[in-house]
């Protein structure tokens, strides 16, 4: 949990490197809420565009996590995401999962995809997390989101996690809904086997 996110050792790029609220990492695990909000400066790096997606990549808990499966993972989704229009990966240090609220908002995307290093714990070290929700926007309750987790070498591979990333982000744009409200029909089958 102490250990800070490297962004130069990390194959993801090139990236947009932000940074949260969050000065350095004792604030950021004494401080849940500044991790949950871009720093001043970081913000006025990101402009609207037309996106379907954006991805951010936050350190959250476990720095670990984002640097073992950060680069295979982003590496598997990018291709499985290849008909829609994705902004620039935002790397976020000391972020927090509602960051991805804020990144999506500044950048008008209509999905934002965030992967997140779990709480360290003995039977899944190095476990990231992929939560996802449609219509970003800064609000104080989350709407609800989709989660792929357990991605990590002995539990969900890099390449089947993108698979169903992909999937819910067909299946939230064709129904317009998301989190426990979001029904994985034939398109999560479709999307899976292909």
């Amino acid at each position: 949990m102490h250990q800070p996110l490297d962004p130069s050792s990390l194959a993801i790029g090139p990236p947009l490197i932000l940074e949260s609220a969050a000065p350095d990492r004792a604030t950021y695990l004494r401080r849940p809420d500044l991790g949950r909000q871009l720093d001043p400066e970081s913000a006025q790096h990101l402009t609207r565009g037309n996106w379907d997606a954006a991805i951010v990549v936050a350190d959250g808990p476990s720095a670990t996590a984002v640097h073992r499966q950060g680069p295979p993972l982003i590496d598997a989704l990018m291709p499985q995401l290849g008909d829609w229009c994705v902004a620039p990966v935002c790397l976020v240090q000391q972020g927090r999962v509602v960051i991805g609220d804020e990144i999506g908002e500044r950048l008008g995307a209509r999905f934002t995809i965030v992967l997140i290093g779990k709480r360290p714990g003995l039977s899944s070290p190095g476990s990231l997390g992929a939560l996802s929700d449609l219509g970003a926007e800064i609000r104080l309750q989350r709407r609800g989101t989709k989660c792929v987790s357990n991605i990590r070498q002995g539990g969900l591979k890099p390449e089947l996690a993108a698979r169903r990333i992909d999937a819910i982000m067909c299946a939230a744009f064709s129904q317009e809904l998301t989190g426990v409200h979001l029904k994985m029909t034939f398109c999560w089958i479709e999307r899976l086997a292909s």
